[in-house]
């Protein structure tokens, strides 16, 4: 599974034209048995979209006919993610604000109509807000009108649940930088609640230092659930000169901790010269975990666009499906 963050889709016509086409793509070539499973991101844009009767039958409609499943939706980017700078800008609206909750709802009920009977999915979202905007003489305001606005989508889940029979988690994604960076902060800042989890993404964590197992056993220990781990890598390098074109890359924010920072490098590319991956993050230990846990892993390599040409190479599809294969090799070495 893979995230279509990766793609430039901002309307429900643009979401519609990718899943026949590059997802389709992919899914032809990585998919086994039975139906391919995608993770799919809506922008607000096309989710209020998606509410229509007559969008959300084609939606429908072009995933039967390309034997696609949606059972896992991002909803932390709220505007344009690609060709524009979006730096900062990727957390707003935070969950201080209604706009944010809308969004959310609108998302967790298109995905509700996406599920079977019975189903169980996850909505990844935002870590409550970019930290500098949590700061300062308004922190407790904001903090407390976005502890209001997560339990107001909370008590959505739990009664549409309760209605549907579906099961829905919002899973909360730390990121560098954010009010929720990691497992630590996520445990002092994120209050429980019943329809509420984690959304683990290993390029972060790599980024912030965080022993994948560590953070497992904290989350595990403070009651949250894992609902959903991004399999991805960060980029790092002892050399300041390596890193400074990475650095400079002008269209997302690129946080930085020590030789590491937040710049998602493929799954399939180990390194070259001074630069390096993280992915040697992914022990087997914590990849036998996620299996037993039965957890989905998604990939999550949105950067492409900007990417140098030798990282990119010629077709993002043929990388995408160059990082399915290399996930599923990675897993089936772990069995023997």
């Amino acid at each position: 599974m893979y995230c279509t963050n990766i793609h430039k889709a901002q309307t429900a016509e643009e979401v519609l034209a990718m899943l026949g086409n590059e997802v389709a793509a992919v899914a032809a070539s990585c998919r086994g048995e039975g139906l391919y499973s995608v993770g799919l991101r809506l922008s607000a844009q096309a989710a209020r979209e998606f509410r229509s009767s007559e969008r959300l039958a084609a939606l429908k409609r072009v995933l039967a006919e390309n034997r696609l499943e949606v059972r896992h939706i991002n909803a932390f980017p709220y505007g344009v993610f690609h060709g524009a700078p979006v730096r900062e800008g990727v957390y707003l609206p935070d969950w201080s604000t209604t706009e944010r909750v809308a969004y959310t709802v609108d998302v967790c009920t298109i995905l509700a109509e996406l599920l079977p009977e019975g189903g169980e999915g996850t909505v990844t979202t935002v870590p409550i807000g970019y930290g500098a905007r949590f700061s300062g003489a308004t922190f407790s305001e904001r903090y407390e009108a976005a502890c209001r606005g997560l339990d107001e989508v909370n008590t959505f889940l739990a009664e549409l649940e309760k209605a549907q029979h579906k099961r829905i988690l919002l899973a909360i994604e730390p990121e560098p930088d954010c009010l929720v960076e990691d497992a630590q902060s996520f445990v002092r800042w994120v209050r429980p609640a019943s329809h509420r989890g984690v959304c683990l993404d290993t390029c972060h964590a790599a980024v912030m230092g965080e022993d994948l197992m560590t953070a497992v056993r904290c989350y595990q220990s403070a009651g949250f659930p894992i609902s959903r781990i991004q399999v991805s890598a960060a980029l790092r390098s002892d050399d300041e000169a390596a890193l400074a074109p990475f650095l400079a890359e002008s269209v997302y924010l690129h946080q930085r901790r020590g030789n590491r920072i937040h710049y998602h490098v493929p799954l399939c590319w180990g390194g070259a010269g001074l630069l390096e991956s993280t992915r040697d993050a992914l022990t087997d230990e914590f990849l036998a975990w996620a299996q037993r846990a039965n957890l989905p892993l998604e990939i999550e390599t949105y950067t492409y666009d900007v990417m140098p040409q030798e990282l990119r190479g010629e077709s993002v599809v043929q990388k995408i499906v160059e990082e399915e294969k290399w996930l599923a090799d990675r897993l089936k070495k772990m069995k023997k």
